[in-house]
């Protein structure tokens, strides 16, 4: 049988949003029980409830199934995976064994199931045995339904041969959660069956709850053992010549069922995965079926963007070859630059602030803001992510996704009050964009072992027929060419003059491709390091803890496009952000920056603590040793890809992703989810490819910018 061992470092954590699988029992003096239910607490997907469906109507089939005296339990095993077989799924464990009674558990010889062996007894009168088929997708969910049945006499109208027959008899009494139902995959009998199940279960289980006077087991029990009706079956029910009151009140629930259930359908099957991810993150990292595709994968440029795309190549091609310009990154980038190797120098505007480890990232020291399905998706790619975050010792930096947001005047009410980031409920890390980098490089180094890094510049491309064959790479003066099979360009905002190196290899791009804004934006970052005996008099509500303290936002329709917010980021570092549109000045201390805050459009709004906070640096400005950073904001710009992505004028096997196609206003903080889009998206376009298509790839940009167009469009 499949079962979960939870280990303290990587056990996973029962969330609303996944199936939970709990396979019980115990020993009693009077039996064994040995029981497996499935649920879910929050809102199942259609795959789920299918696949949950089909495991039920195999248990039902072995609850029901009579048969003849000298039946093993080897041939009536297809009973139960019939209905999985339908849909292609099945399950590598056997459908029952025998029960022991303070001996086994599981106690043979008598079993259901496909070994040979189970051939040789046969099920008699009296036998104990469960009926537990299942279904798992590995890696995603698993599901099991148990019960306990004893072998009886059946009731039949004949006896041929005289030979006698057999039924079963479950035992076992809790519900099966009928929200992981899919009644319309169900025979009307079979919806009978798990009805009386549910009413024999309320009736001798609900007065042993109320002799405990258990009033909240009661209402539990109740609420899941109600029946499962179809619609026909309502129809049924009226009374054709019953009121008009009534037949107009049953036509207009109708339509409201119906418009509800079209709502469903638009927005399940059409509009999430249109305009999100939400249903490809689940795929990523998931096994090829046929393998790997033949060749390397280049990917130019080794930021975030970049790492994700090179970790999700490394699954569909057979090597991948990251060309960074930095070689801090490749040699250095796996380890958090220590805050005590930090050297502060004074800026010409005479204010404290530090030279970055990597030059070519402006955002180094500014805080990320993680939407829960990047941090999702994150986990999907990388399985030893817990573990890398534990050994850069970052696993405090994980917090409940709340934003402590202040907009104007109008304080926005976070939808979670728990801070327990175990209780289910979406959660984000709170870093750096410097540790984010960190995080992202030591897991592609230590869980993608097909990625080879190389130090370089990327200096061109060369074509070979309607692909690009080579990427060439400055290496010390001296240029290479590395061979590539797929080539995706990451390397952020140096291509958007519609790529030279495209046009050098003979690709005609035209010249309006690109679009552009400019906020004329201003954006600054100041970090301070929280000494430990200062934590106690820390005086945010909640205490000293890692996560968005406050964040206000003045009214650009009111004249104030001005912004400000705090973070607890990894290892004490608390990240200021002041920044917005047409500002002049930016303070560059704690004095400073009270007094920019006073003057934020809905100042009075700002709670008293969030002053104190304001006394706290003050106090403690040199114990905190804050620096000061500035970035350079260019124009925002779109290079619009997608628009000649159909007509043969880009390399077939070559992308943008990151900044190469969109630079993002960063104080929307959605320049992490755009790159997590791209390398969804790109996911979901290379598992479509066969290996057979090894040596003649699809148009990937078409496919690529087909899927990704609609979900960036609007940011």
């Amino acid at each position: 049988i499949i079962h979960y061992k939870p280990e303290p470092e990587t056990c996973a954590v029962v969330r609303k949003d996944q199936i939970y699988l709990c396979d019980s029992g115990a020993q009693y003096l009077d039996g064994t029980t040995d029981t497996t239910r499935t649920w879910h607490f929050g809102e199942p997907t259609a795959e789920e409830k299918r696949a949950f469906t089909r495991v039920l109507q195999g248990h039902i089939a072995i609850d029901t199934a009579v048969v003849p005296n000298g039946t093993t339990g080897y041939v009536i095993d297809s009973f139960a995976r019939r209905a999985l077989w339908q849909d292609g799924l099945d399950y590598r464990h056997g459908t029952g064994h025998g029960v022991g009674h303070f001996l086994n558990v599981h106690e043979g010889p008598h079993g259901i199931g496909m070994r040979p062996t189970l051939n040789e007894t046969p099920l008699k009168k009296g036998m104990t045995i469960s009926n537990e088929p299942g279904y798992y997708a590995d890696g995603r969910f698993g599901i099991r339904i148990e019960d306990i049945v004893i072998v009886r006499d059946a009731s039949t109208p004949n006896n041929f041969g005289d030979k006698g027959y057999l039924a079963f008899e479950h035992v076992t009494m809790c519900p099966k959660q009928t929200k992981l139902v899919d009644p319309s995959l169900m025979a009307p009998w079979e919806v009978k069956w798990l009805d009386d199940y549910h009413q024999e279960v309320l009736e001798k289980v609900k007065p042993i709850l109320e002799k405990f006077k258990d009033e909240r087991a009661v209402k539990w029990l109740e609420r899941e053992c109600r029946p499962l009706k179809e619609l026909s079956e309502w129809v049924s029910e009226l009374d054709p010549n019953g009121s008009a009151a009534a037949k107009t009140l049953f036509v207009g629930a109708s339509v409201v069922a119906l418009y509800k259930l079209a709502g469903h359908v638009l927005r399940e099957y059409i509009i999430i995965p249109k305009t999100t991810i939400l249903r490809d993150i689940d795929s990523l990292h998931t096994p090829r079926k046929d393998g790997k595709i033949r060749g390397r994968a280049v990917v130019c440029g080794g930021s975030i963007a970049g790492l994700l795309a090179a970790a999700v190549c490394a699954d569909h091609f057979e090597s991948v070859t990251i060309v960074e310009a930095e070689a801090w990154a490749n040699d250095n980038g796996t380890e958090l630059p220590k805050t005590e190797d930090r050297v502060l120098r004074t800026s010409p505007h005479g204010y404290d602030t530090v030279t970055s480890p990597r030059t070519r990232v402006m955002q180094y020291y500014f805080g990320n803001l993680f939407q829960p399905p990047v941090y999702t998706a994150f986990g999907r790619l990388f399985p030893d992510l817990p573990r890398v975050m534990k050994e850069l010792n970052l696993q405090s930096a994980v917090v409940v996704a709340k934003i402590n947001m202040t907009f104007g005047r109008i304080s926005l009410a976070d939808p979670y009050a728990t801070d327990d980031v175990t209780s289910g409920v979406p959660v984000m890390p709170c870093l750096t964009r410097g540790a984010t980098e960190v995080i992202l490089r030591k897991a592609v180094k230590e869980g993608c072992s097909n990625v080879e890094f190389k130090t370089g510049t990327v200096s061109g491309f060369r074509s070979k027929g309607s692909e690009l064959g080579s990427v060439a790479v400055k290496v010390g003066g001296v240029e290479e060419q590395v061979e590539a099979a797929f080539v995706v360009d990451a390397t952020g905002p140096s291509q958007m003059s519609h790529s030279k190196w495209l046009r050098n290899a003979g690709f005609s791009l035209p010249s309006d491709l690109r679009v552009e804004y400019d906020p004329i934006l201003k954006y600054a970052a100041s970090v301070w390091t929280i000494p430990s005996h200062l934590h106690s008099k820390w005086p945010a509500p909640g205490g000293f803890k890692s996560g968005f303290i406050y964040n206000m936002s003045g009214d650009a329709e009111s004249g104030d496009p001005r912004c400000f917010g705090f973070a607890m980021a990894e290892h004490n570092q608390m990240v200021i952000t002041i920044g917005g549109s047409s500002v002049t000045n930016l303070p560059t201390s704690s004095s400073q920056l009270r007094a920019y805050a006073s003057d934020v459009y809905g100042a009075r709004t700002i709670p008293d603590w969030v002053w104190k906070l304001f006394d706290f640096m003050e106090e403690y400005e040199e114990e905190c040793k804050p620096f000061w950073v500035e970035s350079r904001i260019p124009p925002m710009s779109w290079v619009q890809w997608h628009k000649i992505a159909n007509g043969g004028v880009l390399p077939r096997n070559w992308i943008a992703v990151g900044d190469a196609n969109m630079t993002l206003n960063p104080l929307s903080a959605q320049g992490i989810y755009k790159a997590c889009v791209d390398s969804t998206t790109l996911d979901a376009v290379l598992r479509s490819i066969p290996v057979s298509s090894s040596s003649n790839l699809p148009n990937i940009p078409a496919l690529f910018y087909g899927r990704q167009n609609p979900r960036v469009s609007s940011i």
